[in-house]
């Protein structure tokens, strides 16, 4: 039986790879408890919770070394680096009791091999034992840890290749996606400079240190970023831990006092902003805040010259977008659209979505600043196909969330338990992150639908949908419904809260 704070290996689904996880706290708006044996776990690097049965949790000692096999990436690596971290700061030891499992030979070792990965049994066995005891220093598997990821990482490609059964993670790229046989390789300008980040401690949701490693090639352009929002404040942060130079500006500059204290340059206005910066970037809340930060009396254009470019983030569709690029350009400077999917956790994790199009050259010279708050960045070709594209994911993304509000509305007019509901749902096929963490912020709604994305910009990425199809003289009548229902939640003062708050409105 595991005690409350007990640090455990553990399996979200039997084929997953085991993970540091914790005993936490049950609290009063967690998911009721699975039929069996199961114990709340919090997992180390996800940021998340769950409900685990004990025949998928292992001893944190004795499990060590196996559990190193899932090591081949970063994610979990900063996962293993964050648990070591926190149970050398609770046990207060640099040791752990663990019980080094050998490398195999011969035929043992073929059949250790389904069991695990040789590349980091070695590096366990090359960790030093003491004389006379299994006592391993833990600072020595911190630092084994980011000897060999490097190494893991590389070796993955030629792993796939000489086995092509195992399936191995490759490290981040950001890919270029065109509708031409081979994109043109543009001349790079201006030169790089090489540097291994490891970010700041970030305080996640529930009040721990997540610590994470990226490996970024930070351009010595001068980076300008206009609006430090709930998600230009994330986006920002991870540009400067990642060795950019940035200036930034927001109406707000209280909003500002983070990025400052990191090292960030304020400036007075936007076109302060441009005069100071090569690459600008446009972070606010809507595309009409993008036109007044581009025509303004102390705007963009003011100071957009020859070899200048500006990269507008803000959700915007297509035609607006065109109208943007015609005014840069017309200024000599040049235009991407590079509209974002995820969220405000999304944006500060540095694992956003980034969609791109228009000008190819200015993508590949900011491709260093999308590596620092991306998970990926992908090039669509001409300016407003990325707009499209987003659009319809998040339209998508509005459709499935007024699904699963009113699926809990009529479990609860029904009286069908929501947190059964919710426990068979894990189990289906329509099972998926975005669909349980929902419903699951839904359950827990007194907690006040902690924001991720507010509601009010999900409506009106809904009636951008609306509006491209009425362009295209296409039918959306579910999209329509989703519409009503977010502006109806809107009506009620939820525009400021997430979007799981439109439950509330489904709640009639």
């Amino acid at each position: 039986m595991y005690q409350q704070n007990t640090f455990v290996w553990a399996k979200q689904t039997k084929k997953a790879v085991a993970w540091p996880a914790k005993v936490a706290q049950k609290t009063d708006h967690i998911p009721a408890k699975p039929l069996g044996d199961n114990y709340w776990l919090y997992f180390y690097g996800t940021n998340k919770f769950d409900w685990v049965d004990f025949e998928q949790i292992e001893p944190w000692e004795e499990n060590l070394a196996r559990n190193k096999t899932a090591g081949a990436s970063q994610k979990f690596a900063s996962a293993v680096t964050e648990a070591f971290e926190e149970w050398k700061k609770e046990s207060g030891g640099g040791t752990v009791n663990v019980k080094v499992l050998p490398v195999p030979k011969g035929k043992a070792a073929r059949k250790k091999t389904e069991e695990s990965d040789s590349r980091f049994e070695k590096i366990a066995g090359d960790v030093e034992e003491d004389e006379d005891s299994d006592l391993v220093d833990t600072d020595k598997i911190l630092g084994f840890l980011d000897k060999h990821l490097d190494e893991v990482s590389s070796k993955n490609a030629t792993d796939a290749t000489s086995e092509p059964k195992k399936r191995t993670r490759k490290r981040k790229e950001t890919n270029v996606i065109s509708e031409t046989a081979s994109p043109k390789k543009v001349k790079e300008t201006g030169s790089t400079k090489k540097k291994i980040v490891f970010s700041e401690d970030v305080k996640s949701d529930i009040h721990t240190v997540k610590p994470f490693r990226k490996k970024i090639d930070a351009t010595n352009k001068v980076i300008g970023f206009i609006g430090l929002g709930n998600i230009g404040k994330g986006l920002v942060e991870n540009l400067l831990r990642a060795g950019h130079t940035v200036f930034i500006w927001n109406r707000n500059p209280q909003k500002c006092d983070e990025a400052k204290k990191l090292g960030a340059s304020l400036a007075i206005s936007a076109a302060d902003v441009a005069s100071h910066s090569d690459i600008i970037f446009c972070c606010v809340s809507d595309q009409f805040c993008v036109r007044d930060v581009l025509q303004c009396t102390q705007g963009v254009l003011n100071k957009m010259v020859n070899g200048k470019g500006f990269i507008n983030l803000t959700s915007t569709d297509p035609t607006t977008s065109a109208e943007f690029n015609s005014h840069v350009h017309m200024r000599g400077g040049k235009y991407l659209e590079a509209p974002l999917l995820g969220s405000k956790r999304d944006s500060e994790d540095g694992s956003l979505l980034v969609l791109t199009a228009g000008d190819e050259e200015l993508f590949r010279e900011a491709e260093s600043c999308f590596d620092a708050f991306g998970k990926k960045a992908v090039y669509l070709g001409e300016v407003g196909k990325a707009s499209e594209l987003q659009i319809i994911m998040n339209m998508l993304y509005g459709n499935c969330m007024s699904s699963i509000a009113e699926a809990l509305a009529l479990c609860r007019k029904s009286g069908v338990d929501r947190n059964q509901l919710i426990s068979v749902l894990r189990h289906s096929d329509l099972s998926s992150p975005f669909f349980i963490e929902k419903a699951n912020q839904i359950t827990g709604e007194s907690s006040g639908f902690p924001l991720q994305k507010a509601l009010k910009h999900q409506q009106k990425d809904l009636k951008m949908a609306l509006m491209l199809g009425d362009q295209l003289v296409q039918a959306l009548p579910v999209t329509a419904a989703a519409g009503e229902l977010f502006k109806r939640a809107m009506s009620w003062g939820h525009e400021d809260n997430d979007v799981a708050a439109v439950y509330k409105a489904a709640c009639l």
